[in-house]
């Protein structure tokens, strides 16, 4: 084989291969409303909206978000927060303490 098949093959396989990337992906964040995220399974990913009411902690960030109902958001980072700011939030819900809540991957300031 010369160096110019190769190529071909190589371009050939790439092009497959993301192909076959974009068909078979699934988003593993999908937005939800809070109610949704309370009342799904405990690991459930989404993305939820909601206004900051509640701040109990800077380091890690603790606070609660609203929208149709409150939950508690946890993140490791800190994060400056003020109340009344609207946030997305990207998390996986969990219990704590017989408390359904957020852990944040990631926050989004609107």
């Amino acid at each position: 084989m010369n160096e110019n098949h190769l190529i071909k093959i190589c371009i050939i396989i790439t092009l497959i291969g993301i192909l076959l990337f974009f068909i078979t992906y699934k988003n593993e964040f999908e937005e939800k409303t809070i109610s949704q995220m309370i009342n799904s399974e405990e690991g459930t990913k989404g993305i939820i909206y909601g206004k900051v009411t509640i701040i109990l902690q800077n380091e890690p960030s603790i606070f609660f978000i609203q929208n149709e109902e409150k939950i508690k958001i946890f993140s490791n980072k800190k994060i400056d927060l003020n109340y009344g700011e609207i946030l997305i939030i990207y998390g996986e819900l969990t219990t704590y303490n017989g408390e359904k809540e957020i852990i944040a991957y990631k926050v989004i300031k609107q």
